[in-house]
């Protein structure tokens, strides 16, 4: 799933890999027998002009069995910001910012937490003939800044 930013969703993967002046960059690369770590600038892949920045991390830690997503964000302007989960398997919240996926006893956990307040909810889709949930990830006023950080473990 990718940021919704200003109320729009990302420029389609053809035309930000078909130039070379606007393709999403590798800001970070470090992998150690701890933890690997990749972060990707999201900026080329949004028409937004008062987008500033956007990064999203990546970082799976070996020690932990965990895997951490965070997504941060600038404007020059106030603006809305959305993060999502997706997922085709039964899902449960435990929390206002967690829950679990489960599928055939296999379950993975997952939490949510922000720098500003936020609010989750779940919307079933259906695109391509594939029926899936939603899990929005709604910032509850527009933003200069923010982080959205997702935790994943199993």
């Amino acid at each position: 799933p990718v940021p919704v930013v200003g109320g729009l969703l990302q420029t389609r993967a053809t035309k930000v890999l078909s130039s070379s002046s606007n393709t999403v960059k590798v800001l970070l690369k470090n992998f150690t027998d701890e933890q690997d770590t990749i972060t990707y600038d999201l900026m080329a892949a949004y028409d937004y002009p008062s987008l500033q920045a956007l990064s999203r991390e990546f970082l799976y830690n070996r020690l932990s069995s965990t895997i951490t997503i965070t997504d941060t964000v600038e404007f020059d302007e106030s603006s809305t910001f959305q993060d999502a989960l997706i997922t085709k398997k039964a899902l449960t919240f435990t929390a206002e910012n967690a829950g679990y996926f489960s599928d055939s006893g296999n379950t993975l956990y997952f939490t949510v937490c922000s720098d500003v307040p936020f609010l989750m909810n779940a919307t079933t889709l259906s695109s391509y003939n594939v029926t899936f949930t939603r899990v929005g990830i709604y910032l509850l006023s527009p933003v200069t800044s923010a982080k959205v950080t997702m935790v994943f473990t199993v």
